[in-house]
């Protein structure tokens, strides 16, 4: 059980400007939020919302799900528990699932191309003229819902290197 000071801190860390409630913290690399919790260690903040809000254990073999599919999002009201094989259903269903034989088989999941792309062309066209006219990378990854490490790696041409 976590202390309230600390669950209120938890939770006021969220965009709740939204349906979704925005993790404004540290991302996992596929833009889950990543809280650091002494005695458990890193955590996504959506597994840790759904702990703290639904007070049931969570066993190895579960996982957190997301109605609104959006990994940043830690609403408990999008939030439910699911085995690790529903998880991956969920995934195929939504068109977000990329098994490991697609990519050693050498297809090229890029861009657009990609189940887990949250941008498109005309994003990343758009971002990079709004960094032009010196909008900042913090402000253009809350509008397009990713971190400011990818909006730094589409500025630089270190992703989508062919627009």
């Amino acid at each position: 059980m976590l202390p309230p000071k600390l669950v209120a801190t938890f939770f006021g860390r969220f965009d709740k400007s939204g349906s979704c409630w925005i993790y404004q913290g540290a991302h996992f690399r596929k833009g889950y939020g990543n809280v650091h919790v002494r005695a458990i260690g890193n955590i996504g903040a959506h597994i840790l919302s759904y702990l703290i809000v639904n007070k049931e254990p969570l066993y190895p073999w579960e996982c957190v799900l997301h109605h609104c599919d959006n990994p940043a999002c830690g609403n408990p009201e999008h939030l439910f528990k699911g085995t690790k094989q529903e998880n991956t259903r969920d995934a195929i269903s939504k068109g977000r699932f990329v098994s490991n034989i697609e990519c050693t088989r050498g297809k090229n999941l890029y861009g657009e191309k990609c189940p887990n792309a949250k941008l498109k062309v005309d994003d990343v066209v758009a971002i990079r003229k709004a960094r032009t006219q010196g909008i900042g990378q913090k402000r253009l990854a809350k509008r397009f819902n990713v971190c400011y490490q990818t909006i730094q790696s589409i500025e630089h041409y270190r992703s989508w290197k062919s627009i």
